[in-house]
């Protein structure tokens, strides 16, 4: 991955000062409670950092996202059917299925966590 390289006067020679402490607040909040800090990288993409030192905009650094939730709607043999949003918008397409295709019912809702594949560096 490209070394961090801010754009020209775009976050370059920016540290965390008491005139923008409360910027990296939710930064520093996360650290505490253990969670990932990600810096901004040229290309566009984020990278994991062990040892945040604060000092580019604050805007170059993210908490690392956790996995997407996601909830799954069911036939009552176990078949997926599809994937919704919310739990509410599961459960309406569940009814909707019921309704329009009884003898495949009862339908069900299931929360399940999306997993982002690893995409491949061509050494494989």
């Amino acid at each position: 991955m490209s070394a961090f390289v801010p754009e020209q006067n775009e976050g370059a020679n920016v540290s965390m000062n008491k005139g923008n402490a409360a910027q990296y607040l939710p930064l520093v909040q996360a650290l505490a409670e253990g969670k990932t800090i990600q810096l901004k990288y040229i290309n566009g993409g984020w990278k994991d950092i062990d040892t945040p030192e604060f000092n580019t905009a604050p805007e170059y650094y993210r908490v690392k996202p956790g996995p997407e939730k996601l909830y799954g709607v069911f036939r009552s043999s176990g078949v997926f059917i599809a994937s919704r949003a919310t739990r509410a918008e599961a459960e309406e397409s569940a009814a909707t299925n019921s309704a329009l295709y009884p003898h495949y019912a009862p339908y069900y809702v299931k929360e399940f966590v999306a997993v982002e594949e690893e995409k491949s560096n061509g050494n494989c």
